[in-house]
């Protein structure tokens, strides 16, 4: 049984056309979609970091393994959806990431030592200093 629904343009819609709004990766390289990579390969990891932004595009596929996306997703930019959702970044706390991912497992585990004492010590300080108050 189909059903019918109503879209935001008042055109009704079957069940089955609903459907079609629902593609494969493999799908969008076909329709060769500007913006969009050439390869299946290339859409999917484009695909999939669209839906880490907006989940409702991507959803598992009925039959078979994998997932299907909208159709909207064509029309959606990394850069622009990336800017519309944009944090404000720190720029110390990437640095530090940075160096973190860099450093030797030993060396990481000296630094979280070192940052751990001193935590601690900003924690006695700050426990003392509101006790003298």
């Amino acid at each position: 049984m189909v059903k019918d629904a109503q879209n935001s343009s008042g055109r009704v819609r079957t069940g089955s056309e609903e459907e079609n709004d629902w593609l494969t990766a493999e799908q969008f390289a076909k329709a060769e979609i500007e913006g969009m990579p050439g390869t299946a390969k290339g859409v999917r990891l484009r695909l999939e970091k669209l839906a880490e932004l907006h989940p409702e595009i991507r959803r598992k596929r009925t039959r078979g393994k994998g997932f299907v996306y909208h159709i909207s997703a064509a029309g959606m930019s990394l850069k622009s959806e990336r800017e519309a959702v944009k944090l404000p970044s720190d720029d110390k706390l990437s640095l530090w990431i940075q160096l973190f991912r860099t450093m030797s497992p030993a060396s990481r585990d000296r630094m979280l030592k070192l940052a751990l004492a001193q935590v601690a010590e900003d924690l006695e300080q700050g426990q003392s200093s509101a006790s003298q108050k």
